[in-house]
Order: C-alpha cells, then sequence, then structure tokens
C-alpha cells in the first residue's frame, strides 16, 4: 500500500511481479510467517487464538484468531505503529532496542554503578543483547533496566488483549532467547483489572529462525492446499 515514507515500496520492491513465474505465490510481512511458525511447531501449537510478537529491534504482531492468521485489507494487521500513541509505550521500538536505549542513556547521565557489568562497557558495546545477558547474568543496572522493559511489555500485551482477546501472546524471534527477566517483569505487571482475562504470555522456541520457519510452513500449506489444482490447469493449457 501506499505510505507516506514510501515504507512498503522500500519493503516489496514489485515482489509479485518479480515471482510471477512461480505457479503459486503468496507475500506475508515477517510476524504474519512467525505466527504460522509458533503455530505449527512452536509455542502456540494447538493453539485457535494467538499473537506472535516479533520484538527485538522493532514491534510486530501476527494475529491468529479462531485458527486463522489475520490480514486486514491491504495486508497490515498487526503493525504496530500505533504504539506511537500509547501511553507507557511511546514507539514501536522492540524489547531490545528499548534496553539498549535506557542503557545507554544512563550510561550517558553517570547513573550505572561503577564495577557493574554495564559501567565497564563502551556505549558502542551496549545493544538490546548485552543488556539482557547481563540482566540474566545478575548485573544490577541491567536488571532494573529489563523490569522497566517488561513492564512496557505487559502494557503492549494488555493492549493487544484487549483488541484480539488472544489465549496466548508468545515473544518471539532472535531476541526470544535473552528475554527471560523481561517476560517474568511483564507477567508480574500485568494488570488484573482488564475486562477480558490477561492473555498467557510465554517465549518462544524457534529462535532467529522462526520466519524462515513460518515461511516454509506456509509453503508447504499452500502446495499441499493448490498444487494439483494448478497443475491441472496447466495440462489443460
Amino acid at each position: 500500500p501506499r505510505h507516506p515514507d514510501g515504507f512498503w515500496g522500500r519493503m516489496n520492491p514489485h515482489l509479485a511481479d518479480a515471482l510471477d513465474w512461480a505457479p503459486l505465490v503468496r507475500i506475508d510481512n515477517d510476524a504474519s510467517l512467525a505466527a504460522v511458525a509458533e503455530g505449527n511447531v512452536g509455542a502456540a501449537l494447538g493453539c485457535s487464538d494467538y499473537i506472535t510478537l516479533l520484538a527485538g529491534e522493532r514491534l510486530g504482531a501476527g494475529v491468529v484468531v479462531d485458527g486463522h492468521l489475520l490480514r486486514g485489507a491491504h495486508g497490515g494487521v498487526g503493525e504496530m505503529v500505533a504504539f506511537d500513541h500509547v501511553e507507557g509505550v511511546g514507539s514501536a521500538n522492540g524489547l531490545g532496542a528499548m534496553a539498549a536505549t535506557w542503557a545507554r542513556a544512563a550510561a550517558e547521565g553517570g547513573r550505572l554503578s561503577p564495577g557493574g557489568v554495564l559501567a565497564s562497557m563502551s556505549e558502542e558495546a551496549i545493544d538490546g543483547r548485552a543488556v539482557l545477558e547481563a540482566a540474566a547474568g545478575g548485573d544490577p543496572d541491567a536488571r532494573a533496566i529489563a523490569e522497566r522493559v517488561g513492564e512496557v511489555l505487559a502494557r503492549i500485551v494488555s493492549v493487544l488483549g484487549s483488541m484480539y482477546d488472544p489465549q496466548r501472546v508468545v515473544v518471539s524471534g532472535a531476541v526470544a532467547a535473552g528475554v527471560d527477566d523481561v517476560v517474568a517483569a511483564a507477567r508480574r505487571a500485568l494488570p488484573t483489572d482488564l475486562h477480558l482475562p490477561a492473555p498467557e504470555l510465554v517465549i518462544s522456541p524457534l529462535g532467529a529462525d522462526v520466519v524462515v520457519t513460518g515461511a516454509v510452513s506456509a509453503a508447504a500449506e499452500a502446495a499441499r492446499a493448490a498444487a494439483l489444482d494448478v497443475w491441472a490447469a496447466r495440462r489443460a493449457d
């Protein structure tokens, strides 16, 4: 679709035209493919209502309701720019990006504990993975940041829960390998006064390959559903 900054044109530069030689083509965004993977072989196996949250550098959500992957008129279901306008979140930045931003700000402001893991790192070396690893290792500054990120995640999950009523929200992608402390903090921070039960918040086991896994799964499903029809149509031609 059209975009004020040309985002979709850069992300999907005439892919459908480039792939018109293939008998079956479907283009999905990364979070939707992650949702396919989680439902087939991941943390949402057997679940009909769930959201997969890609949350490393930018937020993106794949939404499955009543067993159906939702796409919308322009494939935009789960686009997270709406969180720019949600109090207490303020952007579509991912969990790793939040952690890195707040850790760098603490370093610049001289608010890191002397002798701590983060204090010993150069600002250039402080990224999301480093902060989450330090939190897992017990660094107090990193743990405080993980707690803060978890509170934001809880707000995101609450909003998604109110919008889509999922049974489960799966934190997915490469960032999933280091978010145990963040997810634990989010579970503690989930509000108890929601009009609907809060979704179960879980961590994906599929790692950084979740989108590729979803693409292969989706392609296999499409082939099983329609390959014989395509073959028959070509023979008829």
